[in-house]
């Protein structure tokens, strides 16, 4: 939120850094934790609905909220990668914890290529 008001030079190229070099580990290193298997049905579906759900939201409400945006600047958000979000829409608290991660793993990865693809 405070990159929609702050805009300052001296945050650019440490945040550049830090973003390129963490969402690569992020779509990789979860293959680390799938032991159990993916759940390639339920996983891609998800983060392609959290994807297509911040798309909808983000686009057509953020003018009325920050007004003056360019067309780049309302854009952006709809089709920002919205990992977390996929992550706690997961069932988390059910007898399916041991698959949590099969089915969060195959979402995340939906989420980045449909970033990518944007």
């Amino acid at each position: 939120m405070a990159g929609l008001f702050l805009r300052t030079r001296a945050f650019t190229r440490p945040l550049a850094r830090a973003v390129t070099s963490a969402f690569p580990r992020a779509t990789v290193l979860p293959g680390l934790f799938v032991a159990q298997g993916v759940s390639l049905g339920p996983g891609p579906l998800l983060g392609a609905s959290g994807f297509a759900t911040q798309a909808v939201v983000a686009v057509p409400l953020m003018p009325l909220f920050v007004h003056g945006l360019s067309r780049r600047d309302r854009i952006l958000p709809g089709i920002g990668r919205r990992n977390g979000l996929t992550a706690c829409c997961s069932p988390s608290r059910s007898n399916a914890t041991s698959r949590t991660v099969g089915i969060v793993a195959p979402a995340v990865v939906t989420v980045d290529l449909l970033h990518h693809g944007a």
